[in-house]
């Protein structure tokens, strides 16, 4: 499972964290690429995460700050589903 968000703005923010139910994770499984969406710039921050386990639903958090002190941040339910 991917846990996506994407970043606009000038300049591309430079700091991107993920947080799990208002802590911050500390993992390798994070990637960041920068692509053209619309017509604009974009960072495109990823959170891999392993197959469903009970202990990953929660709510994750993604922030990204640029050098303007700016901030913007998504927020996403994930919810574990019984086979």
């Amino acid at each position: 499972m991917d846990l996506r968000c994407c970043f606009s703005g000038w300049p591309l923010p430079d700091e991107v964290n993920w947080y799990k139910d208002g802590e911050l994770i500390r993992s390798t499984n994070h990637s960041e690429d920068e692509q053209w969406k619309n017509g604009e710039k974009t960072l495109r921050s990823t959170l891999h995460l392993p197959p469903g386990h009970e202990e990953q639903e929660g709510f994750y958090k993604c922030s990204a700050r640029n050098s303007i002190p700016s901030k913007a941040s998504f927020k996403i339910q994930m919810i574990y589903v019984c086979k």
